[in-house]
């Protein structure tokens, strides 16, 4: 017909590959064709604009899911997850997105308990902390004033008792009155 062969030739550029489909209906030259078209043509038509809406609809949600597939595989935290889960949810139900805000979730309750164990830890040694520094200065201070002291003296006095009478008096001086020295 006269409407098909004229189609041909003015509204074949209409069609191209990466066109929008609703660019396409907005056309004039396309609408002048549905207008006047016999209803295998229309049919034609539509089926062609029903095509490219398909096909730019599954390259858009194909691009989300990539995107939120390498943010899931790049995450680390738990904010990274959370737009992970964002960017899966906005295509709900498209491939296994679904499965993979499950994935995420899981992830981000592994990060969090993580979390709060690091935080009870964190907590236990800041309440830990000032008895262990209090042990450690009451056994120096024991270890100065008692201790060694009390060692001296002990060996001053063996040395006494083996005969070393001035090594043992210069041991007592040098305890400078601890005991009886």
């Amino acid at each position: 017909t006269h409407v098909g062969h004229w189609w041909k030739h003015t509204i074949a550029g209409v069609f191209k590959k990466n066109s929008a489909a609703t660019k396409k209906t907005d056309n004039k030259n396309y609408q002048k064709t549905i207008r006047f078209a016999d209803e295998k043509l229309k049919s034609t038509l539509n089926g062609y604009i029903e095509h490219i809406n398909t096909r730019n609809e599954n390259a858009r949600l194909e691009g989300i899911y990539t995107r939120a597939k390498n943010a899931m595989s790049a995450a680390n935290t738990e904010s990274a997850y959370k737009e992970a889960v964002a960017l899966f949810e906005s295509i709900s139900g498209w491939k296994d997105a679904d499965e993979k805000v499950i994935s995420c979730q899981e992830k981000i309750r592994k990060i969090e308990r993580k979390a709060e164990r690091v935080a009870k830890s964190k907590k236990i040694i800041k309440f830990i902390t000032p008895f262990i520094i209090c042990a450690v200065i009451g056994f120096v201070i024991s270890l100065i004033v008692f201790i060694i002291p009390n060692k001296k003296y002990n060996d001053a006095i063996a040395l006494m008792d083996a005969g070393k009478v001035v090594e043992a008096y210069e041991a007592l001086i040098a305890l400078d009155g601890y005991k009886d020295s």
